[in-house]
Formats: structure tokens, sequence, C-alpha cells
């Protein structure tokens, strides 16, 4: 990193990730770039949370306090309503799990101020997608926009988005089987209800793969929660190599993972190595590129080195073919030309 308000971030989140004491503030410290650094990557309640009140200056405590706030009042009311919708799910034989934010809130994250979520992501057998549309319509709930694996509705003030697919995208949607995922999913207990969860394995999974493949990692606030999970004691990582080989995204969850170490230090990727997950064909410089974007140092270098980063972790040659005329799409074009629109 090439800013000391980068570093500071990152040695504030490992700090939370580690459980261990907050860093002192270097000199010359402009609070200004670590506010916008902060919103830019979503973490500004964790900040707030591992800081000593005293050395946040008072106008930057003025505007984060508010919005930590909003996020516990979002939080409770998602909740209630992700609650209500699980107990009609489960009372017409559709078995549900919520995942990242709603999970994580309620399971690795001690405050769910600490992790502000827009949306509720709920996962449901694949089969049971066209049994859900009625199920809901009869409950008098109309989807909000129906999309090819996934159906937006808009339920008490919250948005949801269920899916029947791990991954949305067609190059990456035969991985998983959303089903035997659901068989081993576990309770979370709630004063109003009851909500379920992925297995550990298969939510930090989860999460790899959708930070990667939705979104390249384009916060910060993905890192850490893949970093809170990767923490857990009791963690089966053989059960991850093992469905990494199976799934053919070896690679993906390796720099993923390598990624989120670099930024944390958790010994991830020497716990990866003792498994024998390893992969030599990325320079460093394929680290740098996502890094750079999460600071605000972004560049059009950077961009194409990320798009060639997509190719690199492919393993299997349809995937790679996918990828790349994926590029040809009006989108990825647009991109290149104006990068970090």
């Amino acid at each position: 990193m090439s800013n000391r308000e980068a570093e500071f971030i990152c040695s504030v989140l490992r700090s939370f990730v580690r459980e261990a004491v907050a860093p002192p503030v270097p000199p010359g410290l402009a609070w200004d770039r670590v506010e916008r650094l902060a919103a830019r990557n979503l973490v500004m309640p964790i900040l707030l949370d591992v800081l000593n009140a005293e050395v946040i200056p008072a106008t930057v405590r003025q505007r984060w306090e508010p919005l930590v706030i909003g996020t516990e009042i979002h939080h409770a009311r998602a909740q209630r309503a992700a609650a209500k919708l699980c107990r009609i799910l489960e009372a017409e034989g559709i078995p549900s799990v919520v995942l990242r934010g709603m999970a994580l809130t309620s399971w690795v994250y001690r405050d769910p101020a600490l992790r502000p979520m827009v949306d509720v992501d709920v996962l449901i057998p694949a089969e049971a997608r066209y049994l859900l549309t009625e199920v809901l319509a009869w409950h008098g709930i109309e989807p909000a926009k129906t999309l090819r694996s996934q159906i937006v509705y808009c339920f008490e003030g919250v948005v949801f988005e269920i899916h029947w697919s791990l991954l949305t995208p067609k190059r990456y949607r035969r991985i998983g089987n959303t089903s035997l995922w659901i068989a081993s999913r576990i309770k979370i207990p709630l004063d109003d209800g009851m909500l379920f969860r992925l297995s550990s394995e298969n939510e930090l999974l989860d999460l790899v793969c959708h930070s990667f493949i939705h979104h390249e990692l384009r916060n910060l606030l993905q890192a850490v929660d893949i970093a809170m999970v990767s923490n857990l004691e009791g963690i089966d990582w053989q059960y991850v190599f093992e469905w990494c080989r199976n799934a053919r995204v070896t690679r993906l969850v390796w720099f993923v993972l390598s990624f989120v170490d670099r930024l944390f230090d958790l010994g991830l990727v020497a716990r990866l190595a003792s498994l024998g997950i390893s992969y030599s064909g990325l320079k460093k410089s394929g680290f740098e590129a996502y890094q750079c974007r999460l600071f605000g140092e972004d560049s059009r270098l950077h961009h194409l080195r990320r798009k060639a980063n997509l190719i690199a972790v492919a393993e299997s040659p349809v995937v790679r073919l996918r990828q790349m005329l994926r590029f040809l799409s009006l989108d990825e074009i647009g991109s290149i030309i104006r990068p970090g629109a």
C-alpha cells in the first residue's frame, strides 16, 4: 500500500478480525481521506468500534455515529421480516437459508451494527423455484423483479433476493448443489422466530465465490467477512479443499484467500499450502490491481490485470472460453474505456 491512510485502515481491520489491541494513530494522518476510504469500503462502523473515541475527530464521529445507528435499525427490521418470510416458506415445505450479511450478523459479528447490509439474500433448493412464486402469491407477496436465477421481493419494507443457484453468471451456475448445502443448514434462533444459515465451510465458500465472481473483490467489507469466517475454530479445511477440487475453483479460492491473508495476515496461505492448495501462475501485480482499487488508486492497467485474472483463475476450459466471450459484451468494453465508472 502506498499511503498511510490505507495502511491504517487495514491495521484497524486486522485488529478487529484478530481481536487484538487497536493500532496507534500515525502522526499526520489525513482523516478526510480515512473517511472517504472507510465510506468506499463500508467499514466505518468497525473503525468507530475499534478505535478509542478520543482519537477520532469529533466532526468525523458526528457523521459516523448516525450511520451506525441506521445500520442497527435496518438490521432489526430486516431480521424481523426475514424471520416472518422464513416461517411462511417452512410452513409451505420450502427450506431456506439466509446468506452473507444476515447470516453473519447473527453469527460471527458480535454486534449487527458493525456489518452494514442493503438487502437479504436467501437460498432455496433449485427444485422449489416454481413453487416459491405460487406460495408467496397466495400470501399476497408479489415479486418486484424476476431475474434468470433469482426473484426479488420487497417484503415489509425490506428487499429480499431469493436465489436457487449458488452463483448467477452462466459460466459458474452449475457449481455446487443447493439442496445438499441447505440439507446441512444450521439454526439461528431469534427472539421473533427462526432463521437458518449454511455450515461454516459452505458459507465461507459462498462468500469467497460470490465476492470474486459477482463483485471482483470490490470493497474491504467483503474481505472482512471472509476473514471473520476463515478465522473461526473448527473449519473443516479438508472439506473446503475437496469441494474446490470437485467444483474446479481451486485457483479462484486460493487467490481470494491469499488476497485476504495479504490484507489481514491470518496465516491462510500456509494453511492452504499444507492442504496442497497453491497456484504459482499469478504475479504480485494481480494482487495489487485489486488492492489499488480498494484504496482509490485504480487505473486502466489495474482494470486490465483484474480482467486477465478472471481468465487466469478459471480451471475449466469452458469457463475460460465463456469468460473471454463475456469480455466482448458492451458492458465489459465500456468498463475498459471508462474504468471505475
